[in-house]
């Protein structure tokens, strides 16, 4: 995958393009986006992966899991404050163990 597409405003346009020829709104899947996104941050594309963990983020903003996964991309870049800040987003929307265990092991170092 080329590191220099912007992933994020490729699939945006495109899906765009798709709500317009239909004349209705459709967003990029949440579970795609994610998945591509984890597959970026494997990749050491880190960039690409926040950009679509922001658009999941924009587009999906009461779903616990996006908070979850942007909570993991921080992680992965080592800011575990921007990291406890999304898993706590997270965790207000619904309650998940997973979720819950990924903070406490930030708070409790």
């Amino acid at each position: 995958m080329d590191p220099e597409t912007d992933l994020a405003r490729t699939l945006a346009r495109h899906y765009q393009h798709i709500s317009s020829k239909i004349k209705y709104e459709i967003k990029p899947p949440e579970d795609l986006i994610n998945g591509i996104g984890y597959q970026l941050i494997g990749m050491q594309q880190l960039k690409k992966a926040f950009g679509l963990f922001e658009m999941n983020v924009k587009n999906f903003p009461k779903s616990q899991n996006v908070y979850d996964s942007m909570g993991d991309y921080y992680m992965a870049v080592n800011n575990k404050e921007k990291a406890a800040e999304f898993f706590k987003k997270a965790l207000a929307i619904k309650e998940d163990p997973g979720t819950r265990k990924k903070l406490n092991r930030i708070l409790n170092k």
